[in-house]
């Protein structure tokens, strides 16, 4: 199942259209092919005032007669992150930085325009818990 999408419309209009997908649609956990249904829409908080849709969830209904697992699967723009409040320009700008020498808390603040730099070791953290992950995406 197709997981990143380029932009949160062509999200909508493929959850809008699950029943013409549901053929080449196959739950990972009960392996059915024709339970999903649209579930409502996934937000990030960028500011106080400020939440942006950045993707939509869809489950394998168990509802209403259907026979799915009733698990919930989450569909998002290519440019998010999942566990990042920003987005992957932010993350660009911050491992670009590192990468000239810069402090943690120079990229950080370069990155988000935040002066509060205590969330940069987090983002540094988690690069490193997934370097693994991505030598062996570049390898590939």
């Amino acid at each position: 199942m197709q997981k990143y999408f380029n932009n949160i419309e062509s999200i909508d209009s493929f959850t809008l259209s699950l029943d013409y997908h549901k053929n080449k649609l196959e739950c990972l956990h009960c392996n059915k092919s024709d339970q999903f249904v649209s579930h409502g829409f996934i937000y990030k908080q960028r500011s106080i005032s400020l939440a942006e849709k950045v993707g939509k969830r869809i489950f394998c209904s168990n509802r209403y007669g259907r026979s799915g697992c009733g698990r919930t699967f989450q569909l998002y723009i290519s440019c998010e992150f999942i566990s990042f409040q920003y987005g992957a320009t932010q993350l660009s700008i911050f491992i670009a930085s590192l990468l000239v020498n810069l402090t943690v808390h120079a990229s950080y603040q370069k990155a988000t325009g935040q002066s509060e730099s205590r969330n940069a070791w987090r983002w540094l953290n988690k690069l490193m818990v997934k370097l693994t992950d991505y030598r062996r995406f570049l390898k590939a």
